[in-house]
C-alpha cells in the first residue's frame, strides 16, 4: 500500500521560511516511514535542494496556490485520492480550499493558531470548522477531525534532538551570550528595529543571524558595542547551545529556542505568531513583548539574566517543547488511513 504525503508549503522574504522548516522534518519523518512525499510551493534554490537531497518531489509555485491549481497537480501525478494526505501550512483557515480539495481528496491536514484567544492548536487534522466557529472549550475534537495543540505540535528537527539528548544539562556561570534571529528572511527586518535599540551596560554580548533570506538594511560582519551580525546558509543546529538567552519572533524558532534550553524574549511581529509567543510566555518559559522599546527590552533581558529565574525559565522551556510534532501528526495519518 503505497501511502503518499503531498505538502502545500512556501517560503520566501515576504512570508518567511518557517513553513518550510517544519515540513521539512515532517517530510523527513514520512520518508523514514517509507511515504511517498511531494512539496508544491514556492521555494529558493537552497531549500529546493534541501527537500530533494530527502527524495521529496517538489513542484515550484507560486507562494499560495489554489486549490485548483494543487488539485490538478495531485491528479497529474495520479496520486491515490483513498491513500494521500494533503498537508496545507500556509497559515488561515480557509474552508473553501478544504471543500474544494476534499471532494477528491477527503485528507487533508491543516497548520494554523489561533492567536487571540491565547490557546493555540496548529495542526488540524481533516479540518472542518473556520476559525469563527472554533470553540478553545471544544479544541480536542473539531468534527471528524483532531487538533494537536499548542507545544505538542511543535516541530524540531531530527538533528536537534539528538543534540539536546548530549547537552541537556545547560549551565550558566552568569557569562551571558545571546542570539538575534527573526527567521532566515525576518520580513519585518526586525532584526534592524532591534539592533537601533539602545541595551544597558550590563546587558550579554549579543549575536545577530541574518539569514541566506534576509534582505534587510543590516549587513554581515557589522560590528557595533555587545554586537556583531553574522550569516549562516543552513538551519541552526550546533551553535544553538553556545547561547544562553535569545531574542527573536514568535513560531518556529521561538519553539526552537524553548526546546534547546535559551530563556527568549518573543515578538509577536505578525499574527500567526502570536499563539507561540503567549503560549511559551503563559509556561513561564520565555517572555512575550511587544514592542522594542528599549525599557522594556532591558528589564526583560535583566529578568531572564537573575541566577534562579535563567533556569527556571530554561527547565520549562525544555519541559514543554519536545519537538515531536511531526511524529504525533504522521500516527494521526497513518492510523486514519489503514
Amino acid at each position: 500500500m503505497e501511502i503518499s504525503v503531498f505538502i502545500i508549503a512556501s517560503g520566501s522574504g515576504s512570508i518567511g521560511t518557517g513553513h518550510l522548516s517544519r515540513q521539512l522534518e515532517v517530510a523527513s519523518s514520512a520518508k523514514l516511514k517509507g511515504l511517498n512525499v511531494f512539496l508544491m510551493g514556492h521555494l529558493s534554490s537552497a531549500w529546493l535542494e534541501r527537500f530533494s537531497s530527502i527524495g521529496v518531489r517538489c513542484i515550484v509555485s507560486r507562494e499560495f496556490p489554489t486549490s485548483d491549481e494543487v488539485l490538478r497537480q495531485a491528479l497529474s501525478l495520479s496520486l491515490n485520492p483513498k491513500l494521500t494526505w494533503i498537508i496545507r501550512d500556509n497559515y488561515g483557515l480557509n474552508p473553501s480550499f478544504n471543500l474544494d480539495m476534499s471532494q477528491e481528496y477527503p485528507h487533508l491536514a491543516e497548520f494554523d493558531d489561533v492567536p487571540k484567544s491565547g490557546r493555540i492548536y496548529e495542526i488540524l487534522v481533516n479540518p472542518g470548522l473556520s476559525r469563527e466557529q472554533y470553540s478553545p472549550e471544544e479544541d480536542q475534537i473539531l468534527n471528524t477531525g483532531t487538533a494537536i495543540l499548542g507545544a505538542k505540535a511543535a516541530i524540531v528537527g531530527s538533528e536537534l534532538r539528538e543534540l539536546r539528548t548530549h547537552r541537556n544539562n545547560l549551565t550558566s556561570n552568569g557569562a551571558f551570550k545571546g542570539l538575534v534571529s527573526f527567521g532566515y528572511s525576518d520580513p519585518t527586518d526586525a532584526s534592524s528595529l532591534f539592533w537601533g535599540c539602545p541595551l544597558s551596560s550590563f546587558t550579554p554580548s549579543w549575536e545577530y543571524l541574518l539569514g541566506p533570506d534576509y534582505s534587510g538594511s543590516l549587513k554581515t560582519g557589522m560590528a557595533a558595542k555587545q554586537k556583531k551580525t553574522f550569516a549562516l546558509e543552513g538551519p541552526l543546529r550546533e551553535e544553538y547551545f553556545s547561547y544562553q538567552l535569545g531574542i527573536g519572533a514568535g513560531g518556529v524558532s521561538s519553539y526552537e529556542r524553548a526546546f534547546c534550553g535559551i530563556p527568549s524574549i518573543n515578538f509577536a511581529l505578525i499574527e500567526n505568531q502570536m499563539g507561540a509567543a503567549i503560549l511559551l510566555e503563559e509556561n513561564q518559559a520565555a517572555l512575550c513583548l511587544s514592542t522594542f522599546e528599549s525599557e522594556s527590552v532591558n528589564s526583560a533581558v535583566e529578568r531572564l539574566m537573575d541566577v534562579s529565574a535563567w533556569g527556571s525559565f530554561r527547565d520549562a522551556g525544555m519541559d514543554l517543547v519536545d519537538g515531536l510534532g511531526a511524529e504525533r501528526l504522521l500516527t494521526e495519518l497513518l492510523e486514519r488511513i489503514r
